[in-house]
């Protein structure tokens, strides 16, 4: 049932999460419209399976997982189908807003109760088959994506991922119950039933449900109490740390003197974590049989903040380095740390609905904050302008105080008298920097950029569109 599990949320991230960054260039292309409205429409479907995560937990402690992940299952490729035939910005909107229910009912958050459900004493182990196998998603749909849209158009590529999100129905509603003496199983996989139900810990209640005033009092005395409280607070702030890391990377280094070598390769690296990510989560699992699981944890995550400051501190490559393997190793920890610290210190009967109440906090506060832009605001009368670049490529005059958007050779920034020292020099390391690269080594920079995010948007397949669904 585990490895069932695993292989559905390996898909269902990859169709409904992943593969949008191979999605992006294509549709933008066809739709004509930006980026940031394409990318408005993917944020919306993450807020609305925040939202939707409280009432799938309610769902999820009255009447398990398999009903609902099963209706998620066949909503969510419904979902992927109209998002293929999407015409207008409203019709995208509209169908992520589907999507996002969707995964409400069938990425982690049901995949969690249900292994709370069944396990006790293999809790950490299930969860880390779960992790692990789900960890590749991106892996396997953002390239597989893209060798779809390339041979067949984003369009199609949508039809035949619809197809591969319905695979998923048949293991949902096959093999899932709500509990595991449905199955004529004790807790843990044990063949039998017991005469008594077994408890995950003394604080564990199997309590049944009561009204639904009672339970709404009951889930608001679990998240006031200290160990959920803490736990709480320390996931989100630990989801909003790394998303803003991983926003913020690839422009600090380039700020702090880095090469754009340097600083692409530990863009790379940062996006390729799931190599050292799926390492911390056996590290973690190991050490909790000789240590506190909670214990554990903070080790790992007390490492991330070492990787920031071996990076603010340690000039060089060996400082990358070291951010790399110490932030990485704590990276994936909270998706094996959270639902099982909840169920150690949450009654059963509650465990959804606090995982989901969890889920909405961290997706609302691990949102990372926008990266400052560049502006060139028109000046005062008397501010002084700069000469304009050479006549080869001639384009409107800059203000002092931005460099340009694509220094090239051809495009050098003439230094302003009334400019800062510092800002000059730069100017002057940038056009050289960018001396001997060729105009598309240059414009490579965005690409470059992606990667910090984990996600590697394709290249335009074979330069063109037909006007429609993205194929050349």
């Amino acid at each position: 049932m585990v490895w069932a599990l695993a292989v559905t949320e390996t898909i269902s991230y990859g169709v409904l999460y992943y593969s949008f960054a191979a999605f992006l260039l294509p549709m933008q292309r066809s739709l004509g419209v930006s980026q940031t409205t394409l990318t408005g429409a993917f944020s919306l479907g993450v807020l609305v399976t925040g939202a939707g995560a409280v009432p799938a937990g309610a769902w999820l402690d009255c009447c398990g997982a398999r009903g609902l992940m099963t209706a998620g299952s066949l909503l969510a490729a419904g979902c992927v189908l109209l998002w293929a035939h999407a015409g207008s910005v409203l019709a995208l909107y509209l169908t992520f807003a589907g999507i996002g229910l969707a995964g409400a009912a069938v990425l982690y958050e049901p995949a969690y109760a249900t292994i709370n459900a069944y396990f006790d004493s293999q809790r950490q182990q299930a969860l880390l088959t779960l992790t692990m196998v789900a960890g590749l998603a991106s892996t396997i749909f953002v390239p597989g994506a893209a060798v779809l849209i390339t041979h067949l158009g984003w369009r199609h590529a949508l039809l035949v991922l619809a197809g591969v999100q319905a695979v998923t129905v048949v293991p949902h509603a096959w093999l899932l119950r709500r509990r595991p003496a449905d199955h004529g199983w004790q807790r843990d996989g044990i063949r039998g039933i017991a005469s008594l139900p077994a408890t995950a810990s003394p604080r564990a209640s199997q309590a049944a449900p009561g009204p639904e005033h009672a339970v709404s009092g009951q889930v608001a005395t679990v998240l006031r109490s200290r160990p959920v409280a803490l736990l709480t607070a320390g996931t989100v702030l630990g989801s909003a740390a790394i998303a803003a890391v991983a926003v913020h990377l690839l422009a600090y280094l380039r700020e702090d003197g880095y090469t754009l070598a340097v600083a692409a390769a530990a863009a790379a690296a940062a996006g390729a974590l799931g190599v050292v990510q799926v390492a911390g989560r056996i590290v973690l699992t190991a050490s909790a049989r000789r240590m506190p699981a909670a214990v554990a944890t903070a080790i790992l995550l007390a490492g991330q903040v070492a990787g920031v400051a071996a990076l603010l501190l340690i000039s060089g490559p060996p400082g990358v380095v070291l951010f790399v393997l110490l932030f990485g190793a704590g990276f994936g920890v909270l998706s094996i740390a959270r639902p099982d610290q909840l169920a150690r210190y949450a009654p059963r009967h509650l465990y959804a609905r606090l995982s989901g109440i969890q889920a909405l906090l961290v997706i609302a506060g691990g949102q990372p904050p926008r990266p400052p832009q560049r502006s060139c605001a028109p000046p005062p009368a008397a501010t002084r302008r700069c000469s304009s670049p050479s006549p080869a490529a001639p384009s409107p005059p800059r203000c002092c105080s931005s460099p340009p958007t694509t220094p090239t050779a051809a495009h050098r920034f003439r230094s302003c008298p009334d400019q800062p020292a510092a800002l000059r020099q730069q100017h002057r390391t940038d056009a050289g920097n960018d001396a001997g690269r060729t105009p598309a080594a240059v414009s490579a920079g965005p690409a470059a950029r992606a990667k910090t995010l984990g996600m590697i948007l394709p290249a335009s397949p074979r330069g063109g569109t037909d006007g429609r669904d993205g194929r050349s």
